[in-house]
């Protein structure tokens, strides 16, 4: 019984984690869309990341928040694409966190909504399979 209490455990925990992070993301662009504010930024250079998925690349955008301030960040989610270094481009940041900021253009925000679907729909198959695992237990024990 207790390696199915330790089976059912991880299953919560990595169901809760996989949807819980794809959520964030998913907040963090309807937030920026919703209340950023918006400047001007330039690529100074792009972050490569590897992984099972394939190649991602992050733009490393410098701009200046509305103090003055001169600003380096990457956006949350990268792309499959490089960003040409020197592009001007549209930013959204948040004025009480600018250093959280995405580049503003509608459909990147868009696609990073629907970036991460495919965790989405693996993490709430995890969380659905918890709940049946702990109904049948419960269901066992009574």
């Amino acid at each position: 019984m207790s390696d199915a209490l330790i089976l059912l455990s991880t299953t919560w925990i990595v169901g809760a984690t996989i949807t819980g992070t794809c959520v964030r993301y998913c907040v963090l662009a309807w937030r920026l869309w919703r209340t950023g504010v918006s400047t001007t930024g330039i690529v100074i250079d792009n972050l490569r990341t590897e992984s099972d998925s394939g190649v991602k690349y992050r733009p490393v955008i410098q701009y200046c928040d509305q103090q003055g301030n001169l600003l380096k960040s990457t956006p949350f989610v990268g792309t499959d694409n490089k960003r040409p270094v020197g592009e001007r481009m549209q930013v959204l940041y948040f004025i009480h966190k600018p250093k959280i900021m995405y580049p503003h253009n509608g459909i990147a925000l868009v696609m990073t909504l629907l970036s991460n679907w495919l965790l989405m729909v693996v993490g709430v198959n995890f969380l659905v399979v918890a709940v049946v695992a702990s109904l049948d237990i419960l269901l066992a024990g009574s």
